[in-house]
């Protein structure tokens, strides 16, 4: 018989690219589906969108949400100079590197559109840099580096590019570029020489700002816990308004005798409403003790007058709720359940079952700076109040966990609180870990 040619299987993509969009939405996601067990596959899906958005025009519909993404970006970049060559050559050179975390990632693709337009400032080409690890972030930090750093950037400042915070990033391609912490520009906080030396030394964990209040506390001499305890307060995150009253007040602190640091939020709210009624306010004369009792006695006095406050709503954070259940015999026993609070007035009756301040916290989850979630336990309908939880959003940390008059965790709250933090990927601040019981 005569030599007989085989008929190359040809690949689902390739057969994709070449027909007709398929119009079926269940069709689409089981091509999708079969995509995401072969990374080659999605690679060279990848590389043919980036061209179709280049040439304006529809990219294949397969990952629309990271497109959709992507489309966007490149369209909001000037067609003339080299911005959007650069983002497509960043991008492309992640897919050669098989880096498919980062470019399936919202987050990571919103720190690559910032990173080419500043690609000016770019010391090294993407396509020389060659991946080293197998984790995103750290390959992030490792691209991040190829481009732009030169001499040492603490480990914190890296998350600078995951936020749209045109300063910061700024103040990273400073400090890449040799430049020293007291010669940032606009830089809202007046280091000393201890200070600036404090803020490279900051822990990985924090943010920028919260680094800088990190810094503000040990280059005067404060304690770490103090550190921690005013740096993942609302003062972490406040975009240091009113500095120079802020200021005075963590040196007092600084200065001031040993006290629980877990009433620190509740002193602070105290003299953030005395700073808005008498601007004039001085710390001069005041002892802790005394500042503690009237903070006291405040806070007491809000709770009276809690009902005549303005009632705030707000949307879900996006972190899941959770709930376990205790089953015997097919019956449940009891529930544990963490849950997001969503109004003033469910802040109110949390701090009234609680008697503590979360009440005050309205303003800054209507503006998504935080989610405050209540843990609970349900036993046949009779709901138990167990601890509050806040959540810095800009981070996903949890920065404090309270119960009953201030008191720290149990440890069944403990394990609670870490099986929903491993869930939805959840950091833990060092503050919470130390005084979780």
């Amino acid at each position: 018989m005569g030599n007989l040619s085989k008929k190359k299987k040809v690949p689902l993509y390739i057969k994709r690219m070449n027909q007709p969009l398929p119009h079926s939405k269940l069709i689409r996601q089981q091509a999708e589906e079969a995509l995401k067990q072969a990374p080659g596959h999605i690679s060279k899906i990848f590389v043919r969108n980036l061209d179709l958005i280049a040439a304006k025009k529809q990219p294949l519909p397969y990952f629309q949400q990271v497109f959709f993404q992507i489309e966007y970006a490149y369209g909001q970049l000037p067609v003339k100079g080299n911005k959007r060559d650069a983002y497509m050559g960043l991008l492309k050179q992640l897919h050669r590197q098989k880096c498919y975390d980062l470019l399936t990632d919202s987050e990571y693709l919103t720190a690559c559109l910032a990173l080419a337009e500043c690609e000016s400032q770019w010391i090294r080409q993407p396509a020389q840099w060659v991946r080293k690890s197998h984790n995103p972030h750290k390959q992030f930090v490792e691209l991040v580096s190829h481009l732009l750093v030169k001499y040492r950037v603490p480990a914190f400042f890296y998350s600078v590019w995951l936020r749209k915070n045109a300063k910061h990033q700024g103040w990273f391609i400073q400090l890449a570029a040799g430049a020293s912490v007291k010669a940032l520009e606009k830089m809202p906080v007046k280091l000393t020489k201890k200070m600036a030396h404090c803020f490279m030394q900051a822990p990985d964990a924090l943010t920028v700002e919260e680094a800088l209040r990190y810094a503000q506390v040990v280059g005067q001499g404060g304690s770490e816990s103090l550190a921690w305890a005013v740096c993942l307060s609302f003062l972490g995150r406040n975009g240091f308004a009113q500095e120079v009253f802020w200021a005075e007040a963590i040196q007092f602190f600084v200065q001031a005798d040993a006290f629980d640091y877990r009433e620190l939020v509740d002193v602070l709210d105290y003299l953030q409403a005395q700073y808005q009624q008498n601007p004039d306010y001085s710390f001069k004369g005041r002892t802790t003790r005394a500042l503690l009792r009237q903070a006291a006695e405040w806070h007491r006095q809000m709770s009276r007058l809690a009902p005549e406050v303005e009632i705030l709503t707000w949307e879900r954070c996006g972190v899941r709720e959770i709930e376990w259940e205790e089953v015997s015999n097919e019956v449940v026993l009891k529930k544990t359940c963490i849950q997001e609070l969503l109004s003033s007035t469910a802040l109110i009756a949390e701090g009234a079952k609680q008697r503590h301040c979360v009440a005050n916290y309205a303003h800054s989850c209507q503006k998504k700076q935080i989610a405050i979630f209540a843990m609970f336990t349900d036993l046949f309908g009779l709901k138990m109040a167990m601890v509050t939880i806040e959540l810095n959003l800009q981070n996903r940390t949890i920065v404090q966990v309270r119960g009953k008059l201030n008191r720290s965790m149990n440890t069944q709250e403990w394990i609670w609180l870490q099986k929903w933090a491993a869930q939805e990927n959840l950091k833990i601040s060092k503050w919470v870990a130390e005084n979780a019981v």
